[in-house]
């Protein structure tokens, strides 16, 4: 059966399934191995696995653009799955605290430190790559979720990244007078890891957060009340009122210019072009936005 999948959705398809495969290597080669910090970065990895399928769905859903029960799209799912990874990011990271403060506290673990070191740089070098052909590939796509689960590659890079250097200097502490190092890195290692979750978590949460409440975003208000505001003045209206809000992709824009009482604004055709104008200056059109101008005397009806 052929799949009819756009380009967003092909990327994150797969992207999904080679993150599965990566997560699946890292907590069997941890467990097999003893590294607690190997599988917490799997585990990290299947949270984002977990999220990128869901990534998969929503994508298929905004490509359908809405529906009856959803008449204004599926946007608003975007900021729903980033607070939802945090969440499980947050709690694994918490177990993974716990794991490595109870590793230092009783003496550590013995593990192939060169072993590890070598598994979590290989992850590392592949997870970077990855992040860089999503970044090359959402140029032309220019999708948000892509560019979401191009950061999660990163992330997962730069943990993986940063467990390798800290195994590779017990490795190369073997044999001399810091070789007790070894015992003591894989919870190292498994701190480490947590607190970049904890750093990432923290750096994506707010904007999500702000979503989800609906709190406008002070660049776009700025823009449309800058040139509503030029509008009304150029015409002589009487005053104008704005609603901003983003969700996900999708900008959703409200605007009611009040008018004179009794202005003849002549053929209906005078007030669609009072709406292109006013939409080609807010910026350039695109399925991802929702905007509505209305022209009222009153200003009940603006409120």
């Amino acid at each position: 059966m052929k799949l009819n999948l756009n380009r967003e959705q092909w990327l994150l398809l797969i992207s999904t399934g080679v993150m599965g495969i990566i997560a699946v290597a890292c907590m069997s080669l941890g467990g097999v191995i003893g590294s607690n910090s190997l599988f917490f970065d799997g585990v990290s990895t299947m949270v984002a696995t977990l999220i990128s399928s869901v990534m998969f769905l929503v994508a298929s859903l905004i490509a359908k653009q809405n529906s009856s029960r959803f008449q204004f799209g599926y946007w608003h799912f975007e900021p729903l799955i980033i607070l939802l990874e945090c969440g499980f990011l947050l709690l694994a990271a918490t177990f993974a605290f716990y794991r490595g403060i109870d590793l230092l506290v009783h003496g550590g673990n013995h593990i192939p430190v060169g072993l590890v070191f070598f598994i979590e740089l290989f992850f590392a070098l592949f997870e970077f790559g990855y992040f860089l052909y999503l970044r090359a590939a959402n140029r032309d796509v220019g999708s948000e979720l892509v560019r979401m689960d191009g950061l999660g590659w990163f992330s997962d890079s730069c943990m993986s990244l940063a467990i390798a250097l800290g195994f590779g200097l017990a490795w190369l502490a073997q044999g001399t007078q810091f070789d007790w190092l070894s015992l003591y890195m894989d919870g190292v290692a498994l701190l480490l890891a947590a607190t970049l979750v904890v750093f990432s978590v923290l750096g994506r949460v707010m904007p999500a957060v702000k979503q989800f409440l609906g709190v406008s975003p002070r660049s776009l208000d700025a823009a449309v009340t800058g040139v509503v505001g030029e509008f009304v003045k150029k015409h002589g209206f009487v005053d104008f009122t704005s609603y901003v809000q983003e969700v996900g992709r999708s900008s959703v824009i409200e605007i009611h210019v009040i008018l004179p009482s009794g202005f003849d604004v002549g053929a209906i055709d005078t007030l669609d072009s009072w709406r292109e104008v006013i939409a080609i200056q807010i910026g350039e059109a695109s399925p991802d936005r929702w905007l509505s101008i209305s022209f009222t005397a009153q200003k009940r009806w603006a409120d």
